[in-house]
């Protein structure tokens, strides 16, 4: 039966397709559809046309993907899709059998407002009104989704050879319950953002808030941010109340010496010994002292800046040690020792009795 269509096919392009013209031959070719059975509805990219077996004429020039579906009562819709238009002259076969629908159910959807977009057990979609055909006897998941309305999903019980009915009045997204939010600071004057998006100076409030979980950030500057979830319930004010952290402007100090070991002082307040690391020194201006026994102490001056690491690196020269006086050493003009008698043979005297 199936080589005796495809040969009337053939009979067919081979006497009838000649009788077009030349200009349509020279820019199509043909789909040739059969079905097992026969008979059954073609629809080609969204339009009637015909039942199988069916020839399809397709310009070279159609907009790709093709979309076929069969349909016939008692058998489950069958559809395909084609990615290629046929080359000019030349026919392609397409060859479906359908399958018996006894042992199978239908779901038909109805949506209010129509146009939805449907699913059925997460695939197949399609926009309301439509008609689920060959389901298998069980449960099935139907979901709707529309612009500007929530989203709706239900599960239904097909039963073999019955047609299940799902009627949905979808709910417009305005008529959402909504709350409102109230938010204080101290300080006062800071900047509260509400899901990064909308945003008022505290103390405030955002009305007509929808029902649900928020997120809420407070910002001042000089101080630390806050950031807080709240969560929103229908004709509900809820309230946040932050105080806000003052953030010191500091930077951070070492101090190294030359020898290390040295006393350190900022502004004549002991440190520690060197070297030394401080974190989170207020900023200004510091005088930066450094001592230590037996060498000269050093001193530099520094402007401390927010945010920056400062090294200061101070060098102290040793002290000369005093020597203890020596009177045959520590000569006076003339060679007259210091606090003492004048030798004999002393430096600028003459020899002789005294």
């Amino acid at each position: 039966m199936k080589w005796f269509i495809i040969a009337l096919i053939l009979v067919f392009v081979l006497i009838v397709i000649p009788g077009f013209s030349d200009t349509n031959q020279s820019q199509a070719g043909y789909l040739s559809i059969i079905s097992s059975p026969s008979g059954a509805t073609v629809t080609f990219d969204g339009i009637n046309s015909g039942v199988t077996p069916v020839i399809i004429p397709i310009p070279n020039s159609s907009r790709l993907p093709h979309s076929i579906t069969l349909e016939m009562t008692g058998y489950q819709d069958w559809t395909t899709t084609v990615n290629k238009n046929p080359d000019t002259g030349s026919v392609e076969t397409i060859s479906a059998t359908l399958t018996d629908s006894t042992d199978t159910g239908t779901i038909q959807v109805i949506s209010d407002p129509t146009g939805a977009t449907a699913t059925c057990d997460g695939s197949n979609t399609q926009l309301t009104p439509y008609t689920y055909r060959g389901l298998s006897p069980g449960k099935h998941e139907i979901s709707l989704s529309l612009n500007g309305y929530y989203p709706y999903s239900t599960t239904i019980s097909v039963a073999s050879g019955a047609e299940s009915v799902i009627s949905a009045a979808l709910s417009p997204e305005e008529t959402r319950s909504t709350g409102s939010i109230s938010v204080s600071s101290d300080p006062t004057g800071a900047t509260v953002t509400l899901d990064e998006m909308q945003s008022k100076i505290t103390p405030n409030t955002f009305t007509n808030v929808k029902t649900g979980t928020h997120t809420i950030e407070i910002k001042k500057s000089g101080y630390s941010s806050y950031t807080s979830t709240v969560t929103v319930t229908s004709g509900v004010e809820s309230e946040i109340s932050a105080s806000l952290s003052r953030v010191k402007n500091t930077g951070s100090l070492t101090v190294n010496s030359d020898p290390s070991g040295a006393s350190i002082y900022l502004n004549n307040v002991y440190y520690g010994i060197s070297p030394i690391h401080i974190d989170t020194l207020d900023t200004g201006i510091y005088t930066i002292k450094a001592e230590k026994s037996s060498y000269n102490s050093d001193t530099e001056i520094i402007n401390l800046i927010k945010g920056q690491e400062n090294t200061v690196q101070l060098t102290l020269s040793s002290k000369m040690p005093e020597r203890p006086f020596n009177r045959w050493m520590d000569i006076a003009p003339m060679g007259i020792p210091l606090g003492g008698d004048i030798p004999m043979g002393s430096p600028g005297m003459p020899p002789g009795p005294r």
